[in-house]
């Protein structure tokens, strides 16, 4: 059976994807249970932390990209896709927030209920990412390779 050539990027891409998951939704559990910040202001915390793991992991890990090549222009591409899934995921927190405080929803459920809307918008945007991602990072062979 011969494998897609593109699998073990997609894989890549997956997996750090799941690790920038799990380090948003961690931080945004621990501030939103804690009730250190008010949901929005957590939900902008924890997805700038896992922002800046994913876009380093897809970098790096998932493209091979050296640090400094094309660095400023990656990270404004990145972090203009970035934002438009921080800006869906804080309107929905803070639409969801304020709909369970007002039904007085116990914390682990309401914390859940804002974990589960930062995921929601976030996956909504993961394959026009991918896609985004894969033409920006990708290092193209030069013709002298070709």
């Amino acid at each position: 059976m011969r494998w897609w050539p593109g699998f073990p990027t997609l894989f890549r891409f997956g997996v750090a994807s799941g690790i920038s998951t799990v380090v948003t939704l961690t931080t945004l559990g621990v501030l939103v249970a804690t009730r250190v910040l008010d949901e929005t202001v957590a939900n902008v915390g924890a997805t700038l932390l896992g922002t800046a793991v994913a876009y380093e992991l897809n970098r790096r890990w998932v493209w091979g990209r050296e640090p400094r090549e094309r660095a400023v222009r990656d990270l404004m591409i990145f972090l203009g896709l970035s934002m438009a899934g921080l800006v869906l995921s804080t309107v929905g927190v803070y639409l969801v927030g304020h709909f369970a405080l007002g039904r007085h929803t116990p914390t682990i459920a309401r914390t859940l209920a804002l974990q589960a809307t930062n995921l929601s918008a976030f996956a909504a945007l993961t394959g026009l990412k991918f896609m985004v991602s894969e033409s920006m990072f990708r290092t193209h062979p030069t013709s002298a390779e070709v």
